[in-house]
């Protein structure tokens, strides 16, 4: 089985593995299925759509700041240059 569990990590093998119920069996190889050491299925989903969430949250603020420096003036390069600057300015100094 850790054979199988280390074949799983090759690229040429990994599209055909579902890492998930792989995992799901060694704990219960293990004797480990009665502890919360492995995400239920809901649990994943909540996740990934918490993550998805963020991401479009991420997105429409993006567009939202892109779009009221437009309608300053600022065009998007310059708008992206001035958040690297801070960036670099806050990562130098750690303060924003």
């Amino acid at each position: 089985m850790a054979k199988f569990g280390e074949m799983s990590s090759n690229p040429a093998f990994a599209p055909f593995i579902q890492q998930k119920n792989l995992i799901r069996q060694f704990a219960e190889l293990l004797d480990l299925t009665d502890r919360d050491l492995v995400k239920s299925d809901e649990q994943i989903a909540a996740e990934q759509e918490q993550a998805a969430q963020e991401q479009k949250a991420q997105r429409e603020f993006s567009m939202q700041i892109t779009e009221l420096a437009r309608q300053g003036g600022v065009s998007p390069e310059d708008l992206l240059n001035a958040i690297n600057d801070l960036r670099n300015k806050v990562g130098q100094t750690g303060v924003m």
